[in-house]
């Protein structure tokens, strides 16, 4: 047996003998429950066992072992919380994103993480729900809308993810840790040991921008890692999968005039009621007041009532930007009496 085999085979015994001890530990639970208040997709017992031993050996991504749905859930959660805490926004140099920042210690997991929004998008994409996005088939830890699986895709959200020692932005000093997350600000966090994880810190950089946009940013060089054993000064030993890292980059995708000749805009009713979000070309609104629109309630409120109000939200933008904030505009609304539902158009694919 090699040397990197029988390091790996002393890392699975330990894991083995931790995971032992921790399901003794939670055996008398009938759930997990109460380790995840406020959780719907609460992870099963062994997949909390997972969450520990990816925290505590630094064997993958904590929050993936959780399952896909309890990733997403806590880290939309996290972005609707630091949403609502202005003070803690922050700019980058090129003024092209906005991001946030967190810092949270769990019983089983010391957690850092970045929410990169493009600014175009930022004052529109204010809280996130996690059952309204799926995988991309095509690209792994790329997350799009439901309804976008089989059209043209316009938002996507990246997830990275970075054990403490992959960055080296990062400084202990008295200990708290302090990290330079690419805007020019920081951020100091006190963290605590228990016997569910280390000292260790893992970060999770996510990236909220339109779908192009993210592919753009994929596409930038990749820093190759081979398969290795780590050894910590806490005398730890980890196995390391081969994987590809990425820097984070904060440049967009640079588009031409043609592209970027779309515009979204709100339609108000006689009584002052907004009524509409749509989105299209630039002359795409001389429909309200043609009486020829497409929409049928809109026709209806021309012919009995007069004209609607129509006003520009945002104009010179790209189509997947457009498409974004009508989106979410529309999303904001529910529950009102918006006339963006299926019943009040033509359907195209009759």
């Amino acid at each position: 047996m090699g040397l990197v085999d029988l390091k790996r085979h002393v890392l699975e015994k330990k894991i083995a003998k931790y995971r032992s001890k921790l399901q003794k530990r939670i055996q008398h639970n009938d759930s997990t429950d109460i380790l995840f208040p406020g959780i719907k997709n609460i992870p099963t017992k062994n997949q909390f066992l997972d969450i520990c031993v990816a925290s505590k050996y630094k064997t993958g991504s904590p929050l993936h072992q959780g399952g896909i749905q309890y990733l997403l859930e806590y880290l939309f959660h996290t972005y609707n919380g630091v949403r609502s805490a202005s003070e803690k926004v922050k700019k980058n140099i090129e003024s092209t994103h906005i991001g946030y920042l967190g810092a949270y210690d769990l019983p089983w997991l010391n957690l850092l993480t970045s929410f990169i929004v493009d600014d175009i998008l930022h004052q529109y994409i204010t809280h996130l729900n996690w059952d309204d996005f799926v995988e991309d088939d095509e690209h792994k830890n790329i997350f799009i809308l439901k309804d976008e699986q089989d059209s043209d895709k316009s938002i996507a959200i990246f997830i990275s993810w970075y054990a403490d020692d992959d960055l080296k932005t990062f400084n202990y000093q008295n200990n708290e840790i302090i990290a330079s997350f690419g805007f020019g600000d920081y951020i100091g966090a006190r963290f605590t040991d228990s016997e569910y994880k280390t000292d260790d810190v893992f970060f999770y950089s996510v990236i909220i921008s339109t779908y192009d946009n993210i592919l753009y940013q994929l596409e930038r060089e990749k820093v190759g890692v081979s398969s290795h054993v780590r050894h910590y000064e806490s005398g730890k030993i980890a196995h390391i999968r081969e994987h590809t890292r990425r820097k984070p980059n904060f440049e967009k995708l640079k588009l031409n005039e043609s592209e970027v000749n779309y515009l979204v805009y709100r339609v108000k009713d006689s009584g002052g009621v907004v009524r509409y979000y749509g989105e299209g070309k630039l002359d795409r609104p001389s429909h309200v007041n043609s009486g020829v629109s497409h929409n049928y309630k809109i026709n209806e409120h021309y012919f009995t009532k007069g004209k609607m109000d129509v006003e520009i939200i945002k104009e010179y933008i790209s189509k997947q930007e457009a498409l974004t904030i009508e989106k979410f505009l529309i999303k904001s609304h529910e529950g009102s009496e918006l006339w963006n539902i299926k019943d009040y158009e033509p359907d195209l694919d009759k």
